[in-house]
């Protein structure tokens, strides 16, 4: 048991620089270029990217990749 009586407290602050940005901030600063979703993913090992019988799967992340 405390001895005084405890109070939260709470700081707010206003944010500093834009609450959404246009663009990702790694873009922006020229970090490197976007990489393809489908060219990430990888099947039981890194590297190996067969796409026989994931046809439809890449399709679906091309779709989706094209929409970001």
């Amino acid at each position: 048991m405390l001895e005084h009586e405890s109070y939260g407290n709470t700081c707010t602050c206003p944010p500093i620089g834009p609450l959404f940005y246009t663009e990702p901030e790694l873009k922006t600063a020229g970090w490197r270029e976007r990489l393809a979703v489908e060219d990430l993913i990888c099947f039981d090992e890194w590297g190996n990217m067969d796409r026989e019988g994931n046809e439809g799967l890449y399709q679906e992340l091309s779709n989706i990749d094209s929409t970001i």
